[in-house]
C-alpha cells in the first residue's frame, strides 16, 4: 500500500519539526502518540481554540496525497 496522508509539524517559528508520509490515519496516531480522533480532527481540518490560543502551540496539518502523485512515483 503507498502512502495517501502527508503530516507536517511546524513550532511556534514555523520551522518543520516533522515532515512524513503514512499510509493511514492510524500510522499518524501512532507515530505522533496522539488520539486516533485528534488525528481524524486535525485531517478533516477541526481546531481547537482552547489548545490552539498557547503561543507555542505547534501548527500540525495532515494532507491527503492525491492520487495523481501516487501514480506518477
Amino acid at each position: 500500500m503507498k502512502n495517501k496522508f502527508n503530516c507536517c509539524i511546524k513550532d511556534h517559528n514555523d520551522n518543520i519539526i516533522h515532515n512524513e508520509d503514512y499510509k493511514t490515519l492510524k500510522d499518524i496516531s501512532s507515530d505522533l502518540g496522539l488520539t486516533n480522533a485528534m488525528v481524524y480532527d486535525l485531517n478533516s481540518r477541526k481546531r481547537d481554540a482552547k489548545y490552539s490560543k498557547f503561543k507555542y502551540y505547534p501548527k500540525i496539518e495532515i494532507n491527503k496525497i492525491s492520487i495523481d502523485n501516487i501514480d506518477g512515483e
